[in-house]
């Protein structure tokens, strides 16, 4: 019965009767509770700060827009009590002005180009337009990649259109913070006729998105940890819609930043009326639109000399031609507003569709600004109405409004104005909301140490680079390898990590001896959570992979892989030589001759990445980390490497020895993993491609141009068994429907 209610005043709230038809007709989004288990205590900084991921789907500096006025800050002063970290979309990987700006406040800033496969033409998609165009499984990978490597402990998903990445992250808990309700924000600009005038500038024209956007808010706000909406009045509705009601909903408003946005001197000249509105959002546009057709007419018609500014980013062009006319001046985008709200008789807020608060109210206020505005205008901003707001929203009375405003002597305006600074001061500064957002973030980040293991102090200064063993055998492999590197003759120190879980005591003593140290990752991680937990503990400028069945060819390995880096412009990462045998000593095979390899070789420039034997930067694995428990994670990071622009450089001289033993059963599972892995990298694997490999990798020596030399006797069965198994199993794993593979350990 409560949620019927809630429906029902949505419906009178937009007057779209036809939500409540179809949300009886559909019946409730499922949700209302965490969709994993409780996070175990495991994140804290040196201070004792939780680690906090912030995701904005849009630029944040310059602060242009509403949204981003908040986010950045609040970033800002997050910071004093978490370790932020920012991931921002846009349409490139990278942007210097943004970076330095965020700088000061985050441990990290890191940028997400939008997909280029974004489904945001797929009309009859289950997603809205607007969420339709981040959707891509890179972004999922990308995100949890982050969380992963860096011991995030709570994810801020800022807008709705973010609500499709809640999760679930193993050991971090998720936020959505509601800039505005979305289905009820367009809900009243289909009311007005918004999405009939301004279809040709925005998704609204699309039939049914905003039934889908309904569907998907609700949908989105029951997967999360907690929801954090702008005013009461949006949380009361949104009550009313979810399951267990305001049990995760918490009240973080809008606010403004009080010692910036500060009254002028007494006395000081203000003339005119001012407008401000971000273009790209479309109330605003129909905001100006209703002002300059119903309401300025009026207020030049009783005072012929009134003056309009209209300021706000990206002023369309029908916008920028009304400069100079009927009394209007077109300041268009201004890097701050503080000067025109101290130089203003009102602010002009019309708004006829929207939700959440207006920054730009609380900005005008905080300068001693009195405001005009329409009920849906000032919604959400508590306090008493006055002069400092004034709320109506027939035209005729609007005018009268601002007539009297521009008309009133200098000191009943300051009064006004300082009972607007009043309430501001008393109830949204940045510096008090943000204490109610470390409350928040602080009720789910939990004690402990952080995920992982810290980097240990060590003695003298960093070393040059740190080699990470990836310890999927140990016994004989893991001595010969670690024999191997001790060999290694370099200029620079270096450090040893052997990574792995449940290692036996005498491999734990095998490693003392060659004075290298354990990195214990948790059970179930794979080859990504192991170069993770790595890249945590790790020292070093330069994070070298190496397979612990794999042996340096010579004691200048270490020396050749490294070379690239010691330039002035080093490479992102370095791939060495494989000579792959399946038994030590034994003659050499291509384990990787498929199609599929061959294919992926092409996309990426001639280059197969491996983690079994490559070299990677570390502030390049800090933005690109890799992904959790993904099959082909080595892969998967090259494709993040390429699109990024970042250079990759072969170095087969580095050359190791690896040795894969040939187990039926082994092969044949990395393989089927090996096939679902390359659907999802887009790489499909056809049926001639399977009758090719198998006379490739199983018939006589000679029989195609990439067989590798076959030697005679059981070595030779040995490769045809080889290569009679594996096609097969990826050809099952990439075409035949199954659940996707199993995380673990797989060196491909």
């Amino acid at each position: 019965m409560r949620r019927l209610l809630g429906l029902a005043w949505l419906a009178a709230d937009t007057g779209c009767r036809s939500v409540l038809r179809w949300a009886l007709g559909r019946g409730w989004p499922r949700g209302g509770g965490r969709s994993r288990a409780a996070a175990e205590p495991d994140a804290r900084d040196a201070r004792g700060r939780p680690a906090v991921l912030v995701i904005s789907p849009y630029s944040v500096h310059p602060m242009i827009h509403g949204g981003a006025v908040r986010i950045f800050n609040l970033v800002q002063r997050l910071a004093e009590h978490a370790e932020v970290s920012m991931l921002v979309f846009g349409g490139g990987t990278d942007d210097p002005d943004q970076r330095a700006a965020l700088a000061p406040s985050c441990r990290r800033v890191l940028f997400q180009r939008l997909p280029e496969r974004a489904a945001a033409d797929d009309l009859w998609g289950t997603l809205p337009a607007a969420a339709a165009r981040y959707a891509a499984p890179e972004v999922r990978d990308r995100i949890a990649a982050v969380v992963d490597a860096h011991g995030i402990d709570v994810v801020l998903l800022e807008y709705t259109e973010m609500g499709q990445f809640a999760g679930p992250y193993p050991g971090a808990r998720t936020v959505l913070v509601e800039h505005d309700l979305s289905f009820r924000s367009h809900a009243r600009q289909r009311r007005v006729g918004i999405d009939r005038r301004y279809a040709a500038d925005d998704v609204l024209g699309r039939g049914g998105d905003w039934l889908r956007r309904y569907h998907f808010e609700l949908a989105s706000c029951g997967r999360v940890d907690q929801i954090h909406v702008m005013s009461a009045t949006d949380g009361e509705l949104l009550a009313r819609l979810l399951p267990d009601g305001a049990r995760r909903l918490r009240v973080i408003p809008n606010g403004v930043d009080t010692a910036h946005f500060q009254p002028p001197p007494p006395g000081s000249p203000r003339a005119g009326a001012l407008f401000v509105g971000s273009f790209p959002h479309l109330p605003n546009l129909d905001a100006l639109d209703f002002l300059l057709a119903e309401i300025w007419p009026r207020v030049r018609e009783r005072l012929p000399a009134a003056r309009l500014t209209v300021a706000g980013a990206r002023p369309p062009q029908r916008v920028l031609e009304l400069h100079g006319r009927d009394g209007m001046v077109v300041a268009g985008e201004v890097a701050d507003l503080a000067p025109l709200y101290r130089s203003h008789r009102l602010l002009a807020v019309p708004l006829r569709a929207g939700s959440g608060t207006r920054l730009k109210i609380l900005e005008a206020m905080a300068c001693g600004l009195p405001v005009v505005s329409t009920e849906i205008g000032a919604e959400g901003i508590d306090g008493p109405r006055g002069g400092h707001l004034t709320v109506v929203d027939d035209p005729a009375s609007f005018a009268d409004e601002m007539v009297a405003r521009l008309e009133q002597p200098g000191d009943a305006a300051e009064r006004q104005g300082g009972d607007g600074r009043s309430l501001v001061m008393a109830r949204y500064d940045w510096n008090a909301i943000a204490g109610r957002l470390a409350a928040a973030v602080a009720e789910l980040a939990p004690d402990g140490p952080r995920r992982g293991s810290a980097p240990a102090p060590g003695d003298g200064p960093a070393p040059f680079a740190s080699i990470l063993i990836l310890a999927r055998r140990g016994g004989d492999s893991l001595r010969r390898c670690l024999e191997g590197v001790s060999r290694q003759k370099l200029a620079e120190r270096f450090e040893v990590l052997c990574l792995g879980r449940n290692l036996p005591a005498g491999d734990h003593e095998l490693i003392a001896r060659h004075g290298a140290r354990v990195v214990a990752a948790e059970d179930g991680a794979g080859l990504a959570g192991l170069v993770n937990a790595g890249a945590q503990a790790a020292r070093g400028r330069v994070l070298v992979m190496l397979a612990s069945d794999a042996e340096p060819a010579d004691e200048a390995w270490l020396d050749r892989l490294l070379a690239p880096f010691r330039g002035d412009l080093p490479p992102a990462a370095v791939q060495g030589g494989l000579h792959v045998e399946f038994t030590a000593g034994g003659p050499p095979y291509d384990p990787f001759f498929t199609a599929e390899t061959r294919a992926w070789r092409q996309r990426m420039g001639g280059l197969a990445f491996s983690l079994a034997n490559a070299a990677v930067r570390r502030d390049v694995w800090e933005r690109l980390p890799a992904v959790p428990s993904a099959s082909l994670a080595d892969c998967r990071w090259q494709r993040e490497l390429v699109a990024n622009g970042e250079l990759v450089l072969p170095c087969w001289a580095a050359a190791v020895r690896w040795v894969r033993p040939l187990h039926p059963g082994e092969v044949v599972r990395g393989a089927w993993r090996e096939g679902r892995g390359w659907r999802g990298l887009g790489v499909r694997y056809r049926l001639t491609d399977l009758l090719a490999d198998l006379w490739r990798g199983a018939g006589p020596a000679g029989a195609a141009a990439e067989a590798a030399a076959t030697p005679p006797g059981a070595r030779m069965r040995d490769h045809r068994l080889y290569g009679l198994l594996r096609p097969p199993a990826i050809f099952a794993g990439n075409r035949l429907p199954g659940p996707p593979p199993r995380p673990g350990y797989n060196p491909r």
